[in-house]
């Protein structure tokens, strides 16, 4: 226990639990903090009782048991910023300790001995201090005690005896550990002779990493820092982004000025020209037998279908990274925010990609870090300024905000600070949460064709945000449907008996939404458990008709006016299904043009996995209680069925687990077909999902090699076909009839 500057120390008895003594430990140094206590160690030879004072000045040891304490001063060559003792753990080892002294500049270490006889700790030898960050592990064999030093370019074994070298190897270059200096580590020795033969440490470092080194060679690397990861979004590789920020910056300039730059652009493109014929061999021949070279860190490239896409993430120690989805997450470039922000304190950054950077932002940051997702280093002013538009110039963006219980709006970028529009729920009821449409949810049809050909319209309203409420005295949730430029309500909904302690999930695209709730057992509700709720919006519910759009003649709900009062609601067709278990997040699969049929995808806490739930499975318009008739069944419709049992070929992790997932992003792809899936949190995860199947690609078992047979046969006869024919209608021509 602390007691101002003083320690208690209680013994107890193993066998009934009684307190056996208790004395308080003299101690001339002020203890401020806990962390000023360095080691308190039982199961060792010698339990030690280690601490330090405020200065790092002067390091006191008690032998536990005993009421002796033995001062030492620290090293005086530089000012001591952190203090660790490392002692073995086995009761059969010498009673013998390290004490590592770190400094801004590099780490020092003296070794000491405690003699059980005398009660006594004295020091035996000091290692000189390195100019470079480093660390200590401890390892012991019978009853020998070894220390290993790891730094960044070096491990050497040394006894707790004697200061002599028993073994050093040289690290080999890493890109895993370029740049990182060691923070943590274990070790296991193996000595023969009196010389170490090899050794294996399993190393922290501090960029994240966490390495297993077997002597001089790096066996593996994990990128242990993204299990902190709480943000996310996704940008376009080097390439993709290096060319949209040129010609952002030629349509700045005047028509000449831009014609230079371009020309001089593919001036220099022309150096890659060598390069790519050279590896054309290797593409072609990777293509047709199905063994592409796999990309590396430092050659990532742009490929055909779009699968290399990177995505950045940012963790709540302030590190941010940019991982390939396309080559199994392999990190293109790591860094530690507080290099640009010393001052600042990261806890929960959020992310927003623009067009060649990233955006950071965080509580503790005054503003915001634009960091380029090319090379990882801060964005220049004059690609910064240089944004991609979203929307269209006549168009305006809406930013959210929930300010003391209410939802405000307000006009993104624009100095003032009224609120355009605000929203309260009923007298109560607190938001638990809101889902704004996707800035970029692109539309194929503006209309669902039925089976007898005619249409129902769609409400393609851009502009709508789904908001949760719930009312915890009645147990009950509302949902409510906004228009965000004007702040109307459109649509609302109520349930009861919803436990409101849950989460409630949501997400919007084109023109449906869905959410999920878990009801309350107490409130004798027929149907407990999970539900599904997912609606759909139509401009009317009679096939053919606009609705009131029907007499305007230039007018559509996929550009409503923006003046309040003018924005026509919804016919909202509605279905609930109840689901085997909780769900925690929920999103919708994207494609570049929307044409593929949408994917729900839902985390499910309960098994840890991520499910992929079709469309057409969740339709609001499946025919109830009766069987679907020709036209429906034409469409895909089935008849309702009130639960929904997860398929097996749902599960997009399949085997895996993934722990502790705090959101689901997706982005399109370079095909139609296929959207890009990324999940984080404690894990990561990343796949891609093709809910219509992969209809614009070759499928794995496309013979190729037969293709180009037949091709090059073709090819030959008509060589030597080609003469015959030509011989013959010369022939023909000089016969006379």
């Amino acid at each position: 226990m602390l007691g101002g500057s003083r320690l208690k120390v209680t013994a107890l008895s193993p066998l009934t639990g009684k307190k056996i003594d208790q004395y308080t430990l003299s101690s001339d140094a002020d203890i401020a903090a806990r962390n000023h206590i360095l080691f308190a160690g039982a199961n060792t030879a010698a339990p030690l009782l280690a601490w330090t004072d405020t200065g790092n000045k002067v390091l006191k040891v008690n032998i536990i048991g005993t009421k002796t304490v033995a001062s030492f001063n620290t090293p005086a060559d530089e000012a001591v910023e952190k203090i660790v003792l490392h002692a073995p753990n086995h009761v059969n080892s010498r009673p013998h300790f390290l004490v590592e002294y770190k400094t801004a500049v590099g780490h020092s270490a003296e070794v000491y001995h405690v003699d059980l006889k005398k009660n006594t700790v004295s020091k035996a030898y000091r290692l000189p201090e390195l100019r470079s960050k480093g660390t200590f592990t401890t390892s012991t064999s019978d009853a020998n005690v070894y220390f290993t030093r790891i730094t960044e370019d070096q491990v050497a074994v040394f006894s707790s005896v004697s200061h002599g070298i028993l073994g050093s190897w040289t690290l080999k270059h890493s890109l895993a550990t370029a740049g990182a200096y060691p923070v943590h580590g274990v070790s296991e020795v193996a000595v023969k002779a009196g010389t170490a033969s090899a050794v294996r440490c399993a190393v922290l470092y501090s960029n994240g990493q966490w390495v297993l080194h077997h002597n001089d060679e790096l066996a593996w690397s994990r990128p242990e820092f993204l299990s902190g990861t709480v943000a996310a979004a996704w940008a376009g590789l080097p390439e993709e982004e290096a060319l949209a920020q040129a010609l952002e910056e030629e349509s700045h300039r005047s028509l000449v000025s831009a014609y230079i730059h371009r020309v001089q652009r593919h001036v220099q493109d022309l150096k890659y020209v060598p390069s790519w014929a050279q590896s054309l061999p290797t593409r072609l021949l990777g293509s047709v037998f199905g063994k592409s070279k796999e990309a590396d860190v430092n050659d990532v490239k742009l490929d055909t279908f779009g699968f290399h896409k990177l995505v950045i993430v940012a963790t709540e120690k302030g590190r941010l990274a940019a991982l390939d989805a396309g080559s199994r997450g392999k990190i293109l470039w790591n860094l530690d925010l507080h290099q640009f922000a010393p001052a600042a304190t990261f806890r929960n950054p959020s992310l927003k990609a623009h067009r060649g950077y990233v955006e950071v932002k965080d509580a503790s940051l005054t503003g915001s870090l634009f960091i380029n997702s090319t090379t990882g280093g801060l964005a220049s002013a004059q690609i910064t300024k240089i944004k991609a538009p979203v929307v269209s110039d006549d168009d305006k963006l809406v930013s959210f905000a929930l300010v003391d219980g209410t939802l405000k709006g307000f006009m993104e970028n624009e100095p003032s600070s009224e609120p355009v529009w605000s929203f309260s729920p009923s007298p109560g009821e607190r938001i638990v949460g809101y889902t704004a449409r996707p800035l970029k949810d692109p539309v194929a049809s503006i209309g669902k064709v039925l089976g007898d050909r005619r249409v129902l319209y769609k409400y393609l309203n851009p502009n709508l945000v789904l908001i949760t409420a719930v009312l915890d005295a009645t147990r009950t949730a509302s949902i409510y449907l906004l228009d965000s430029a004007s702040g109307q309500l459109l649509h609302t909904m109520s349930h009861g008996g919803v436990d409101t302690s849950r989460p409630i999930s949501s997400t919007i695209s084109e023109h449906w939404f869905c959410y999920s709730l878990t009801t309350d057992a107490k409130s004798g509700a027929s149907s407990r458990g999970y539900q599904l709720v997912v609606s759909d919006l139509y401009e009317s519910p009679v096939p053919d008709d606009r609705g009131p759009l029907g007499a305007a003649s230039n007018s559509s709900t996929v550009q409503p006016s923006g003046s309040t009062g003018d924005v026509i609601t919804p016919y909202v067709l509605s279905q609930s299904y109840v689901i085997p278990a909780e769900v925690s997040h929920m999103t919708v699969t994207q494609t570049k043009q929307g044409i593929t049929s949408r994917e729900l995808l839902i985390t499910v806490p309960s098994s840890n996995s991520i499910i992929g739930i079709p469309r057409h499975v969740i339709d609001p318009r499946r025919p109830i209680g009766r069987e679907p008739n020709a036209q429906e069944k034409e469409e895909g419709l089935v008849s309702y069925s009130p639960a929904i049992q997860w398929d097996p070929r749902w599960h997009l992790t399949h085997k895996y687990e993934v722990i502790g997932l705090k959101d689901v992003i997706t982005s399109e792809s370079g095909i139609e077909s296929t959207s890009l899936v990324f999940a984080y949190g404690l894990d990561i995860f990343g796949t891609r999902v093709a809910p219509s199947f992969a209809f614009d690609i070759l499928g794995k078992g496309f013979n190729k090699i037969s293709m180009l047979i037949t091709v090059a046969a073709l090819f030959v006869g008509v060589i030597f076909v080609a003469p015959l024919v030509r011989r013959k209608q010369i022939n023909s021509l000089w016969t006379i009839p």
